[in-house]
């Protein structure tokens, strides 16, 4: 497997997250940051804050293109699309006492064969026999910028189909300073009444108030759990030059819409 997360350090208030510092080895981590796609393939995203994107949902031709012109992201690619890196994040967080009782539920459909066959299970077995016996997985992954001009992602908890993320840092050793900000921050609405959001609707930065930053840094992990309070945010970034950006890998293991 590319990941290690074995300096993982978890809290697990107000919702359970760890940090896994050097989650690459140093030679792949320098040939991902060799090879990161081309501003140009971006898609700016303004309704979750200041941020450019490019995923197989934001920006999908130029995703799939870059994947296949680059060995290292075609292997990355095929690693977060894997039955054992979904299983391998799930028992991780199991043994650490965050079990989403998915280990011998879960069926991942990243591959059009396994989501044939949970339709034919569905036809053969009735769905409502099929969702209390298995639920269905994928995984995909999304190259992320915010400009040092004030990048931000608002205050939010998640989509209610995402069950796990993981926020990967890709900033040279170095680049990045703490005073840049650009890390991401567990906040709590300072209305009360609105923290259950499991629908993830988004608030403003005054909104919210600060629990923790987990600061911005080279080559590491955040990995925390969609729940119905897990609010988040990365406030505006002060970095001294707007065309110094916050890159990140964000991937998500979710449950498909359809």
């Amino acid at each position: 497997m590319m990941f290690s997360f074995d300096t993982a350090e978890f809290r697990y208030e107000p919702f359970p997250i760890a940090i896994a510092r050097g989650v690459f080895a140093s030679d792949l981590y320098r040939e991902m940051l060799d090879t990161w796609p081309e501003t140009e393939r971006f898609l700016y995203m303004p309704k979750l804050g200041h941020k450019y994107s490019l995923s197989e949902v934001n920006n999908a031709r130029q995703y799939h293109d870059f994947i296949k012109s680059s060995p290292v992201w075609s292997r990355f690619h095929a690693e977060v699309k894997s039955e054992a890196f979904i299983r391998s994040v799930v028992d991780f967080l199991a043994a650490r006492h965050v079990d989403l009782d998915l280990q011998r539920r879960m069926v991942v459909t990243n591959d059009f064969a396994p989501r044939i066959g949970l339709r034919l299970g569905e036809m053969l077995r009735g769905a409502a026999l099929l969702d209390r016996r298995k639920v269905p997985l994928r995984s995909r992954f999304e190259f992320s910028m915010m400009p040092g001009n004030g990048g931000s992602i608002r205050p939010h908890t998640d989509a209610p189909t995402k069950l796990i993320t993981l926020v990967v840092a890709m900033v040279e050793p170095g680049e990045w300073k703490p005073e840049y900000g650009g890390g991401t921050t567990v906040v709590w609405p300072k209305d009360n009444t609105r923290s259950f959001n499991a629908r993830n609707a988004f608030m403003e930065f005054d909104e919210v108030e600060r629990l923790d930053c987990y600061e911005f840094d080279t080559n590491q992990c955040l990995i925390f759990v969609k729940t119905f309070n897990s609010w988040h945010a990365v406030e505006p970034i002060t970095a001294p030059r707007p065309d110094m950006f916050r890159r990140s890998l964000t991937i998500n293991i979710e449950i498909p819409k359809n």
